[in-house]
């Protein structure tokens, strides 16, 4: 995966046209790194930049993102596999 992550580490730091896609974030400094327009379904990492900056409609790709990094299983999920 390319390592985009690591050009984001400047603080205050906006990045609208690039593409974070395959990206993977590592330990690192993000702190104010303006993530708006950017979108964080193939982003790996995900937990690591914190203090970052996004816009609201990207929160819920976010926690998509989140949750797929941290192989999240959903009970409604087990109990459709229950009842099959």
């Amino acid at each position: 995966m390319p390592h985009i992550a690591k050009m984001l580490q400047v603080d205050g730091a906006r990045h609208p046209d690039r593409t974070l896609r395959l990206t993977e974030f590592a330990r690192g400094k993000y702190q104010n790194c303006d993530l708006r327009g950017n979108g964080f379904s193939t982003v790996r990492g995900i937990a690591e930049p914190r203090k970052v900056i996004i816009d609201r409609a990207q929160q819920t790709q976010l926690v998509e993102a989140l949750a797929a990094e941290l192989d999240v299983t959903y009970g409604e999920d087990l109990d459709d596999r229950r009842q099959d």
